[in-house]
């Protein structure tokens, strides 16, 4: 895939996207989504993603309070080998959400080098594992509450409030 797509797909997860992992039943899974009501986007991610993962890539409608005007469309990867074939591909261009996918590609890289020690067995998380969830769970969460960047000199520095 070529470099501008690539540098375009990143630019969505960054600004879009969400790269996290996800609790079900007691079992962490890596997530990458992307959630947006232009249809338009989603289709470009959605044959993007599907070019670097080798299969379709299917989109869901986020069910949302009545009030919403526009319906809102889902593009989700969840399968480790999936994941971290697009965080790959997409970790030179990250910006913003970077931090986050440096530490979802170590989590999805150990989990599947345990998985290929020992395959049919369900491994326990580790220690590194669940550090490593955690720590992209709160970079999520507080990544859209740091205090605003005053405007005007050419010296202002982004800091987390």
């Amino acid at each position: 895939m070529k470099a501008v797509k690539l540098a375009w797909l990143a630019g969505i997860f960054d600004g879009e996207g969400t790269i996290t992992t996800t609790k079900n039943h007691g079992t962490t899974r890596p997530l990458l989504q992307v959630t947006n009501t232009n249809q338009a986007l989603l289709t470009e991610v959605q044959t993007l993603l599907a070019d670097l993962i080798k299969r379709p890539v299917r989109a869901c409608l986020q069910k949302r309070g009545k009030l919403s005007v526009k319906p809102c469309y889902y593009l989700y990867v969840t399968k480790q080998s999936e994941v971290k074939t697009v965080l790959t591909s997409l970790l030179p261009y990250l910006v913003g959400k970077r931090e986050q996918a440096v530490l979802l590609l170590e989590y999805v890289t150990i989990r599947l080098a345990r998985r290929e020690a020992a395959p049919f067995q369900s491994a326990p998380y580790n220690q590194r594992e669940d550090v490593l969830s955690a720590k992209i769970k709160e970079i999520s969460r507080y990544e859209g509450n740091r205090e605003p960047v005053e405007s005007g000199g050419v010296d202002n520095q982004l800091t987390p409030g």
